[in-house]
């Protein structure tokens, strides 16, 4: 029972520490070297409350990677500590970055043959930040 019960409080605690998004998981990794533990924070609802946590928890420098998936979405990673790493998942791309939707023309071929010098026109959606290229997600 003690056990059932210390998972429970510890929980609990996790819970009132970061009351964001729809879940928070505990993860700590006894296989790293040194051991460290990992905080990811999911289903927050736009970018800015990303940002806003990581505001909350002291957190200045942070990693973003955006994905132009059936809805866009961001990942945010920081360091608490030497030893505790943050991971905030959210909807929407950072207020620099757009979704941009571009058509591809690609030599159509036959699996086995040679090139049959047609074209294959395919529509792609991309992430684009500020004023970097165009790149694939």
């Amino acid at each position: 029972m003690q056990f059932t019960e210390t998972i429970t409080a510890l929980a609990a605690q996790l819970n009132a520490l970061l009351p964001f998004g729809h879940s928070v998981e505990l993860n700590v990794r006894r296989y790293a070297h040194p051991q460290d533990i990992c905080l990811a924070i999911h289903g927050i609802k736009s970018y800015a409350q990303a940002q806003e946590i990581f505001r909350v928890l002291g957190i200045q420098k942070r990693n973003k990677s955006v994905y132009s998936d059936d809805e866009p979405r961001s990942v945010l990673q920081g360091k608490l500590s030497e030893l505790i790493n943050v991971t905030v998942y959210c909807a929407g791309l950072p207020p620099s970055c757009r979704l941009e939707t571009i058509t591809e023309r690609i030599p159509k071929t036959h699996i086995i043959e040679n090139p049959t010098g047609e074209f294959v026109e395919i529509e792609r959606t991309r992430v684009v930040c500020g004023n970097e290229q165009e790149a694939a997600v």
